[in-house]
């Protein structure tokens, strides 16, 4: 029987760091997930960009939601650990 796949919400944050910093640490942490082999990686929308602007909706940076088979979840967790204590 197939596991059914678990939808896990990561959400990042910097006390004193800037925007730019916390865009780079998403980026680099989507990147090691995504070598667990995970079902998907998706960015977390924080809604409507401003009128006038050129993007349809605008990222939430520090925020991703992951969809991994079950047996991936130790995995990901002992990543984000060991991503912690850096």
């Amino acid at each position: 029987m197939a596991e059914t796949p678990a939808e896990l919400f990561i959400e990042l944050s910097l006390e004193g760091g800037d925007v730019n910093e916390l865009y780079d640490l998403t980026r680099q942490l989507r990147g090691q997930v995504e070598e667990l082999n995970v079902d998907s990686i998706e960015q977390v929308s924080a809604g409507a960009a401003p009128a006038g602007t050129k993007s349809a909706e605008l990222s939430a940076f520090g925020q991703m939601v992951v969809t991994l088979a079950p047996a991936l979840i130790p995995s990901l967790f002992d990543l984000l650990e060991r991503t912690a204590m850096l």
